[in-house]
């Protein structure tokens, strides 16, 4: 939705005018007109901010109005979206109880989802899925697979669009949002997507070790088969495919085999200099964290000691690779580092809480890193993410990203690498900053050592 529709939506909800805006932001009447009739955007956030004020918005309603705002003052919609797809993932679709699987044609999306489920749920060993969620059918299909599949190891083939990164960050969000629910490693070829699931009859399939299921562009046609020559001739093809593709996502449920892989992470793409964004609920101080903090504060998993040395050379390969580092988190993220009674600095799962004296003295130093023009920290003007389920994002220039699911119950660690979607992402950042969403390093870390004094 444009900014001005969602502004004259605000409005209207909350039986006020643009006489009202007027009186409480001493705006002209004629430059509130031009805004709410979509003739141009406000020239900064601070304005939006004064309009929320005006109207008296909820936390919840100026999350939407600051969304609509940014994504068409950075011209990147389909990005922003995308974005906002990651903070609040979809809940993947419940399988339900298993259905019948009859070989055949499937109509309508519901009845192609049960089939999926069924499938699904009946293999326990090797699923693979030949599936590009460019749409939120598609979506809910990968979704009932990732929920229904058990103990079975998925294996994912997913095309990206080297010319649309756009496109490439809605399909990760997609996926990241399925393989929240179990586990697993995504491969991806280039290719046109769009292209294929327009020209192809069924573009899309599921193979199990009893049936292959072709899935239409749509989601809502399938076709469901059980003899053996077409099936050996999909798993084929789906080896062959397999064997050129690129690892894409990788996804974790065991601190362990994360921090096995992670030691190669900022290796991968080489040893050239990089700059880091740092997207936290809180300030972001783990990076200052001294060697015997890692090692005490390191929750109580298995192999706590080898996880926290693969850690310690984790951070110290990646900081030295790191040119320039920018963290940014909201306005009551510093409050809430230093007053929460029980903070982890990652989640419960991974990280031991940190005690008071400890919060203040890392915060004390990451102030005095970003004097010293080290760090630079960046305060969100928008509503607070807190309630998101996305924890942490780490998104470097040359393409590596991380993301930090806490689940409550569990949690989820994602890599990726892909260089179009890093710099989508970080041109929505840059954007933010332009039109005044993100407060300057100056300006936070004088907000920092006002909290610290608060807070004595």
């Amino acid at each position: 939705m444009g900014f001005n529709r969602m502004l004259n939506a605000l409005i209207e909800k909350h039986g006020s005018s643009s006489a009202d805006i007027c009186k409480a932001t001493g705006l002209s009447r004629s430059y509130v007109s031009k805004i709410r009739s979509g003739g141009f955007l406000p020239a900064d956030y601070r304005t939006v901010l004064e309009i929320a004020g005006a109207l008296a918005l909820s936390g919840e309603e100026l999350y939407s109005l600051s969304g609509c705002y940014l994504a068409e003052k950075s011209g990147m919609e389909e990005t922003w979206s995308a974005l906002e797809s990651l903070h609040k993932p979809r809940d993947p679709v419940h399988p339900g109880e298993p259905a019948a699987v009859t070989p055949g044609s499937v109509e309508g999306l519901e009845q192609v989802l049960g089939v999926v489920r069924a499938v699904a749920h009946r293999e326990n060993s090797r699923l693979c899925l030949f599936l590009t969620p460019v749409s939120d059918a598609l979506q809910q299909l990968a979704g009932a697979v990732c929920m229904a599949a058990g103990s079975a190891d998925i294996q994912w083939i997913t095309l990206l669009d080297s010319r649309n990164a756009s496109m490439n960050l809605r399909i990760y969000a997609h996926i990241v949002s399925s393989l929240l629910a179990h586990p697993a490693h995504v491969h991806a070829l280039q290719g046109d997507a769009a292209f294929l699931h327009h020209h192809t009859p069924f573009p899309c399939f599921l193979l199990s070790g009893q049936y292959i299921l072709l899935l239409s562009e749509t989601g809502d046609r399938a076709l469901c088969l059980a003899d053996a020559p077409p099936m050996c001739l999909y798993r084929e093809q789906f080896d062959k495919s397999l064997r050129l593709t690129v690892p894409f996502i990788s996804c974790y449920a065991d601190v362990a085999d994360f921090m096995q892989d992670i030691r190669l992470f900022p290796a991968a793409a080489g040893e050239r200099m990089a700059d880091v964004y740092i997207l936290n609920k809180t300030p972001c101080v783990i990076l200052e964290s001294p060697a015997s903090d890692i090692h005490s504060y390191i929750a109580p998993v298995e192999n706590a000691d080898t996880v926290a040395e693969q850690y310690i050379r984790f951070l110290r390969t990646s900081a030295a690779r790191i040119q320039h580092m920018f963290t940014l988190f909201p306005e009551d993220g510093p409050d809430i580092f230093l007053n929460k009674e029980d903070f982890c600095e990652l989640t419960p799962h991974l990280t031991k809480p940190l005690p008071h004296d400890l919060r203040r003295s890392l915060l004390q130093r990451l102030a005095g890193l970003a004097d010293a023009g080290e760090i630079h920290p960046h305060m969100l003007r928008t509503p607070s993410f807190l309630d998101s389920p996305l924890h942490l994002v780490n998104i470097w220039t040359d393409g590596h990203i991380i993301l930090l699911y806490d689940l409550g119950d569990r949690y989820r660690i994602f890599t990726a690498f892909e260089p179009g979607i890093a710099d989508s992402l970080i041109k929505i950042i840059q954007s933010m900053r332009k039109c005044s969403v993100l407060r300057t390093t100056e300006e936070t870390t004088d907000i920092l050592r006002r909290t610290l004094e608060q807070n004595q």
